[in-house]
């Protein structure tokens, strides 16, 4: 009897324990694990296209300030690019940003001008 009652107990742990993981792995709220598995939309899309300036350049580390946060950046064309120079994000490579300058940001006034 006590054989079956340790089997029994065994069983019903081992169900509990294969419910929590299928639930940490693909639950109806996202999963808890997915973001750890590739599963979750990329982090990066959010900062793509956004606006900043250079805050600073020394030797390979340039940093940049977007809607007020810093952050570590490169810039595209390899350029040096002075402190206040108005930038745009092309793409996240972890916690690093790739950045472009921005030429004209009064370029979408314009456009919109020239329309009416």
């Amino acid at each position: 009897m006590e054989l079956f009652s340790g089997l029994l107990l065994t069983l019903v742990v081992l169900t509990i324990l294969a419910y929590v993981a299928r639930e940490l792995i693909t639950g109806d709220s996202g999963g808890a694990l997915k973001k750890y598995l590739g599963d979750s939309p990329a982090v990066e899309t959010p900062m793509l296209g956004k606006r900043g300036v250079v805050e600073n350049y020394k030797g390979e580390l340039m940093r940049v300030r977007i809607e007020g946060e810093r952050w570590s950046a490169n810039p595209i064309a390899d350029m040096v690019l002075p402190s206040g120079t108005p930038v745009r994000v092309t793409a996240v490579n972890g916690l690093v940003l790739d950045v472009e300058q921005v030429v004209d940001e009064g370029e979408d006034d314009g456009d919109e001008d020239s329309s009416t």
